[in-house]
């Protein structure tokens, strides 16, 4: 075993000379993990009855029991409050509307096929690839996520809050904190819309979008959401909340 770090940085740069093939070999035959950390992961990786993703919040790896997931999604799903049944399945119908719209908009010289591949976001969405509205709901979150970043009440993370805490002086008073239930399920979407259009255009001042354009294709993205999460067809009223088990 390398214990020296001299050793390890001396390896490093002999391996600078080799070809690149027997470079990598070399490279893969010097592991960081033990094998049973390895036999570990393996196990995880091929139990069914899990599935494991990083956290919407933190630098985190979380597992959570498959079933219980599907058994949650589907409360959310045949609740009430957030969804209601459509007697159809509107996917067709909504994919040709958008490509209306787009049509639209690249006439009006609003948006071209150059510059809408250049603008790749940062932030992927939580729609399927193979999606028709994929890509124009990437493009959204980028917007978002450039608005809700920009906002002097952003926190990125329990560590930021913390280094935002140490420039107040808040004794002797109490510093509380609430836990809200279900938030994303509890959101009137037109509401969600409606801020989320005000935010954006806050912080893209050169947005050549008009209201009506973004909040139809804000519209248009929120509710295929429910669409893509069951086989039996469903439209979003509210937040959603079921994202990951959509990908297993």
């Amino acid at each position: 075993m390398l214990t020296s770090n001299d050793k390890i940085s001396r390896i490093k740069n002999l391996l600078s000379y080799f070809p690149s093939k027997p470079k990598k070999q070399i490279q893969n035959d010097i592991p960081n993990l033990s094998s049973e950390e390895n036999k570990a992961i393996s196990n995880l990786l091929n139990d069914k009855s899990i599935i494991i993703f990083k956290a919407d919040k933190g630098n985190v790896i979380v597992i959570l029991n498959k079933q219980n997931y599907i058994n949650k999604e589907n409360e959310l799903l045949n609740g009430k409050n957030v969804f209601k049944k459509i007697s159809s399945n509107l996917t067709e119908k909504r994919e040709q509307l958008l490509i209306n719209f787009l049509l639209k908009l690249k006439r009006n010289k609003i948006i071209n096929e150059k510059e809408y591949k250049e603008r790749r976001p940062m932030m992927c969405s939580r729609m399927p690839e193979n999606s028709y509205n994929y890509n124009t709901a990437k493009y959204l979150a980028n917007l978002l996520t450039f608005a809700t970043t920009c906002n002097k009440s952003y926190i990125k993370d329990s560590f930021d809050f913390v280094e935002k805490i140490k420039q107040h002086r808040i004794t002797p008073r109490l510093m509380c904190s609430f836990d809200v239930w279900s938030l994303f399920t509890n959101i009137p979407l037109n509401k969600a819309i409606e801020i989320g259009i005000k935010n954006i255009r806050k912080y893209n001042k050169k947005l050549k979008f008009n209201n009506e354009e973004l909040s139809c294709n804000l519209e248009e993205n929120i509710h295929k959401d429910a669409e893509q999460r069951k086989r039996e067809h469903q439209n979003a009223f509210k937040g959603t909340g079921t994202s990951k088990i959509a990908e297993h």
